[in-house]
């Protein structure tokens, strides 16, 4: 995004009551020209950003002549004026305040009011297991006692303090593993994602790390990376039960630390979200729906005027619409998944302006998948090839292997043969040339390869060949890899397999059918 459009951005972002709080806050420090304020509500009025407008209205104003000059300072005063609306509103904003405290208590040689306020910030930092401020407020607690220790006014075991002080940074330390052990998982699964052997093997070295083969540690903050690290590698091995058991767990640990879980309140969605996908593997319809209704209640219960909309109303989103549906489309129900769809669009659209591209990307292959599940190809084929044209399906390996697979299928089911020979080749080539060409990927190009060299007419010769595919995928899924059973979820060859071979023996039944009513008629 371009500098110059991030002023617009942040006076878009602003809710009803920050924007009045502004106005008056500006008020007290502007004179009768009101400038910044005028500034504010033009800009607040523009759906997009226009520079060129703004000059020309206020053409007559003094600060137009240094404009980028009053933008800046228009955007830094807006944030001292958040700053001040929001000051008591997070506990890292109150013990930042508490710390603003201290120092101008202390630069007053206040020394007592001073350290009434550090044991009040030491209190909420302990109560809240922000470690950082834990010991940096034991730090400055170790200043004052040695301050009046030596001035003999204090008779504190000054050592004791010290080792108190380095059982918190090991504490602290040890937390950081935690997170550091939960990053390079992600890292690893978002640069070649899971199917990759390498990923396969750094990740099972991270989850052996002793921290993750204990018990789940008392910090909150550690305890939460903990159930993360977790989770996120029974994910990549597709192992559900495990997988949900980690999940629920976290969620008990938000549920049991309610002020915790207002802090973390986008780590504790995340795992609702992210325990509701592993739920509607397993779980039936009616079940499933209780736990989108539990995570409905918490989504509302937990809103408040500071909380992102545009993630709100995509979450809201995925539980009244993406999650069922995509059950659906789990468990082959392709009918209801289109009805639920189509019925989810006008929401869709509202909210597409806010959606990020892996969104858009999340939303637009459930709708592919479930019109060519429907047997509707002409509405597949577009969703697809909207996905084709996105650049950042390439950073989703998974989802862009399912894409170019499902484009394939469609060309076929829909007969462009001489198109289809051409983009076999092409995405054999982009397969090998990005390291993705797998056993699964292989297979159904060869398979595709060889059903376009079969004539229509040779109906056995056709029969044949996809009761060869269909034991291969069946040995496959029954590997029970997790690198078979990502394919499979995103994209199940051995059902359309299936499928092409219950329509071939219907056509051969009818064919039969045909030749026993000719010879029956001739007799």
């Amino acid at each position: 995004m371009k500098k110059s459009l991030h002023l617009h951005q942040l006076i878009h972002s602003l809710n009803k009551g920050e924007k009045r709080y502004f106005k008056l806050f500006a008020a007290t420090f502007e004179g009768k020209t009101k400038a910044y304020i005028k500034l504010f509500e033009a800009i607040d009025k523009q759906k997009s950003y226009d520079e060129k407008a703004l000059k020309q209205k206020f053409a007559k104003e003094s600060f137009v002549k240094y404009f980028a000059v009053a933008k800046n300072n228009l955007f830094n005063l807006i944030l001292k004026s958040l700053r001040v609306y929001h000051s008591d509103k997070h506990v890292f904003q109150q013990l930042q305040n508490l710390k603003n405290d201290v120092f101008l208590l202390k630069d007053r040689d206040l020394a007592e009011i001073a350290r009434l306020q550090l044991d009040k910030g030491s209190k909420l930092a302990e109560e809240t297991n922000n470690f950082f401020d834990q010991i940096l407020f034991a730090q400055w607690n170790l200043h004052f006692e040695t301050h009046d220790y030596y001035l003999g006014n204090s008779n504190v075991d000054l050592e004791q303090l010290i080792e108190e002080r380095l059982a918190l940074c090991k504490q602290y330390l040890v937390c950081n593993q935690y997170v550091m052990i939960n990053q390079k998982m992600y890292i690893l699964l978002n640069r070649k994602g899971m199917r990759a052997k390498l990923v396969q093997e750094q990740l099972q070295v991270l989850f052996e790390h002793p921290l993750l083969q204990g018990s789940p540690p008392n910090h909150f903050i550690a305890s939460m990376y903990y159930y993360h690290a977790r989770c996120t590698y029974f994910h990549s091995k597709k192992n559900l039960t495990a997988y949900i058991n980690d999940a629920k767990a976290c969620l008990e640990l938000f549920e049991g630390h309610p002020k915790r879980q207002q802090q973390e309140i986008l780590s504790y969605f995340n795992t609702y979200t992210n325990y509701i996908g592993a739920c509607l593997k397993i779980d039936d319809a009616p079940t499933l729906q209780k736990k989108l209704d539990r995570y409905l209640a918490a989504l509302e219960r937990n809103k408040r005027e500071k909380f992102v909309q545009h993630d709100y109303e995509r979450r809201k989103f995925d539980i009244q619409h993406y999650f069922i549906s995509k059950h659906y489309i789990f468990n082959h129900q392709f009918e209801q998944a289109v009805t639920k769809l189509e019925k989810s669009l006008p929401i869709l659209v509202k909210i597409q302006p806010l959606l990020t591209d892996f969104d858009a990307i999340k939303y637009k292959y459930l709708f592919a998948y479930s019109y060519f599940g429907k047997d509707d190809f002409k509405k597949a084929q577009h969703h697809t090839q909207e996905l084709l044209n996105n650049p950042s399906l390439k950073k989703l390996p998974s989802k862009l292997l399912a894409v170019h697979l499902l484009n394939l299928l469609l060309h076929y089911e829909q007969k462009n043969y001489i198109h289809l020979d051409y983009l076999l080749k092409n995405t054999r080539q982009f397969f090998s040339r990005n390291d993705l060409l797998y056993e699964f990927e292989n297979n159904s190009l060869k398979l595709l390869r060889q059903l376009t060299k079969v004539h229509y007419s040779e109906t056995t010769k056709k029969h044949q060949l996809l009761e060869k595919y269909a034991a291969i995928f069946q040995k496959l899924k029954e590997t029970n890899t997790p690198e078979q059973l990502d394919a499979f979820q995103n994209l199940d060859m051995l059902w359309w397999i299936k499928k092409q071979l219950a329509a071939s023996d219907k056509k051969n039944y009818h064919k039969k059918e045909l030749i026993h009513k000719a010879k029956n008629a001739n007799l």
